[in-house]
């Protein structure tokens, strides 16, 4: 616990705000909806950026605060991102939020093992849940074209559209461009 309040104490503005920051160090955390999808069509980026951030992190010697910050900056160049990209990820996968106290000293605190843990945890996560369509709208604009389709060539719609088709006298015949009789 003495390790943690100097983290956490330039981020807290009431005594309450504390256990939102410190529940993560105790609790085993869960990942929410909006946390899971929150990489949308990226997700496959961010399981890449995780399995590297895993293997960093296994062959580090000294767990410390300035060696993790040091091997998540080689990060950014392998993956043509920028490093807030990359630490946006890690906070997401370690700490179960867009918002942790300072990533690096979090990371140190909760040690290599449980880091590692929650990591190989939301990459599962994010492979287990692949995303298709980049964008609700997209899916149900796919779903309503394939309707559509399937209704222009149904049967019974062609059936009921030859027998109620009628030809009606051309309101607009002997004006130019208008030759037909009927309609």
């Amino acid at each position: 616990m003495l390790r943690i309040v100097p983290f956490i104490k330039e981020r807290l503005k009431t005594l309450s705000d504390a256990d939102n920051l410190i529940a993560s160090f105790f609790n085993e955390i869960k990942y929410t909806d909006e946390l899971v999808n929150y990489f949308k069509d990226k997700k496959n980026e961010a399981a890449s950026i995780i399995e590297n951030a895993i293997l960093l992190f296994e062959e580090l010697k000294d767990f410390s605060a300035l060696e993790i910050e040091a091997s998540l900056r080689t990060l950014p160049d392998k993956f043509s991102v920028n490093f807030r990209r990359v630490a946006e990820i890690i906070r997401i996968a370690v700490w179960g939020s867009k918002v942790s106290p300072p990533l690096f000293g979090a990371i140190e605190i909760l040690g290599r093992q449980i880091t590692l843990e929650r990591l190989k945890r939301y990459k599962e996560i994010l492979e287990e849940n692949p995303e298709i369509w980049k964008t609700e709208s997209a899916y149900f604009s796919y779903i309503r074209g394939c309707i559509r389709l399937a209704w222009s060539k149904n049967p019974v719609k062609l059936k009921l559209l030859k027998k109620i088709k009628k030809q009606i006298p051309n309101p607009n015949y002997g004006k130019p461009r208008n030759t037909k009789p009927t309609v």
